[in-house]
């Protein structure tokens, strides 16, 4: 019974058209898999399995780091609210917090590299001008999408 009602809400959803945009939006971090963008950046099938890989690889990645950070800010809300305060444990604690940060924005430097010897330097320039322009106007509202700038 229950996975019937499931199932009938997931019905309506699709008919309503959230799933396109459910949809969109899994694809976002995939911009490459969008039928115009890939178009538009001339994407090729091999290197669309290029960046599938990448992206899987990135994504793994930085789910262990983020769980690892929010161990990490546990353990130093931890040390810091305890009865007796250990200072140079709590130092120790923050000093693996910002390795991990370092960590982290390692991985992302190393994302792009990749991207860039994937891409090679025009469509790399063209990736970057597209995100550049989507922040700028992200300031201003919250409903644009960065890919849509490759769209334009």
């Amino acid at each position: 019974m229950w996975s019937r009602k499931v199932f009938v809400v997931a019905g309506l959803i699709l008919m309503l058209g959230v799933g396109p945009a459910l949809a969109q939006e899994r694809l976002a971090g995939q911009w490459w898999r969008m039928p115009d963008v890939a178009a538009k950046m001339r994407i090729s099938k091999q290197e669309q399995e290029k960046l599938d890989e990448l992206y899987l690889a990135n994504r793994r990645n930085l789910i262990d780091q983020r769980a690892l950070i929010e161990k990490e800010r546990l353990a130093l809300e931890e040390a810091m609210t305890a009865e007796h305060l250990d200072e140079a444990k709590v130092r120790e604690q923050f000093k693996r917090i910002e390795k991990v940060r370092a960590d982290l924005a390692e991985e992302r430097f190393q994302y792009y590299l990749n991207l860039r010897k994937i891409l090679g330097p025009e469509r790399y320039r063209q990736f970057m001008q597209s995100r550049k322009n989507y922040r700028q106007d992200d300031r201003r509202s919250s409903r644009s999408k960065w890919w849509e700038y490759f769209r334009r």
